[in-house]
Formats: C-alpha cells, sequence, structure tokens
C-alpha cells in the first residue's frame, strides 16, 4: 500500500517501508515465519470497504493557514449570516415533518454554506 501526500510535492511513502525504518529507529525487529522471536508483528491486509489509496486535502477560502501543515477555519466567517434560533426552529420543524433524506439534505445544504 502506498500513502501519497499531496502536500508540498511531498513523494508517495510506501507504508511498509515507513514500518520497517520505525523498527530499525527503536531497535525493533518484525515477527514473522522466518524471524519468529521478533518484537512486532506485521499484518498485511489490504485496503478494507470504503479506504482510499489517495489523500487529498481540500480547504474553502475560509481557511486559514496557521503553519506549514496547519490550516483551520474561520466558522464565524462561513456562518456569519445564520439565526441560529430560526435554524433550530426549521431543524425541529424538518425533524418532525420530513423524510430523513429530507433532514440529510438541510443539513447538507447548511454545512456548504458559503
Amino acid at each position: 500500500m502506498v500513502l501519497n501526500l499531496n502536500v508540498d510535492n511531498a513523494n508517495s511513502i510506501n507504508i511498509y517501508e515507513l514500518i520497517k525504518s520505525f523498527l530499525r529507529e527503536n531497535k525493533l525487529t518484525e515477527k514473522n515465519l522466518q524471524n519468529k522471536d521478533g518484537d512486532i508483528e506485521v499484518k498485511l491486509i489490504g485496503l478494507r470497504k470504503g479506504e482510499k489509496l489517495h489523500e487529498e486535502l481540500f480547504y474553502s477560502e475560509n481557511y486559514m493557514k496557521q503553519d506549514e501543515m496547519i490550516f483551520s477555519e474561520d466558522i464565524d466567517v462561513k456562518h456569519k449570516n445564520i439565526n441560529i434560533l430560526e435554524f433550530e426552529k426549521t431543524l425541529k420543524e424538518k425533524i418532525i415533518k420530513s423524510t430523513e433524506n429530507e433532514i440529510q439534505s438541510f443539513l447538507k445544504d447548511f454545512t456548504n454554506l458559503k
């Protein structure tokens, strides 16, 4: 499995090589068929349902770069025109009168506000 870090043109990282490097740096050995007395057993299980091979970072104009690798979102800017009491009232009405899909759609629309 390969982990791609798409930050500042970083190269792909082979997870197994990363694990072996971690073991070497910590003076540990891999437990396997050739080394039954090893410290740590590594199981290669492949992808599970829903897992991705690649990760990409996406952010909106509301995000601010705090550090080289840390971003934060200005929630006040994103939701500055929201009347929280009106939102709560609408949500309560949706819960009583709407289907699950309609409630999910309402919440998705709310969270995607610009």
